[in-house]
């Protein structure tokens, strides 16, 4: 942190450059045609990772934080949140659901599982340190596959997030 602090100064950051390029996405591999077969079983393992295990749903869902333990809002499950904002930044985590027009619904399996195992967003835009997935790179094929199965199978939930923004 000293080190960029001492470049920032020698260099003349200010709060005038705050928006920054998206991350490029590094080494991101060519995506591939791969469909998860759609099980019962992998279904309910997905819930149970994307819901208790690794959490999934506290990062991609609005959180009534009125209540004790600030749960997800109900209906409104991995349907994204915007998790931090001020002038020159906003981190926000997609909507995961189904929908076609404001989440997932038009991603192929392969662009989940590469954003989840490897930190590169859909678009082929690096994810950065606010999603956890040099974590989640020793997930099993099968527990990859359970929860990208599972996302599939939640209701779709129509909810437009503004794009983040990452400071210099």
């Amino acid at each position: 942190i000293g080190l960029i602090g001492l470049a920032c100064i020698l260099n003349g950051c200010s709060r005038e450059r705050e928006i920054a390029a998206p991350l490029p996405a590094v080494r991101a591999r060519a995506l591939t045609d791969v469909r998860f077969e759609r099980t019962a079983e992998r279904v309910e393992r997905g819930r149970y990772l994307a819901t208790a295990a690794i959490g999934c749903v506290l990062c991609h869902s609005e959180r009534d934080r009125s209540q004790p333990g600030a749960p997800p809002v109900p209906g409104r499950e991995f349907a994204g949140a915007i998790l931090a904002e001020e002038p020159g930044y906003r981190l926000v985590a997609p909507n995961l659901t189904p929908d076609i027009a404001t989440g997932a619904g038009s991603w192929s399996d392969d662009m989940l599982a590469r954003a989840i195992r490897e930190g590169v967003g859909h678009d082929g835009r690096g994810l950065g340190g606010q999603m956890y997935w040099w974590a989640f790179r020793a997930l099993s094929d099968e527990d990859l596959a359970s929860i990208v199965v599972y996302l599939r199978s939640l209701p779709a939930v129509a909810n437009a997030l503004p794009p983040r923004i990452l400071s210099a």
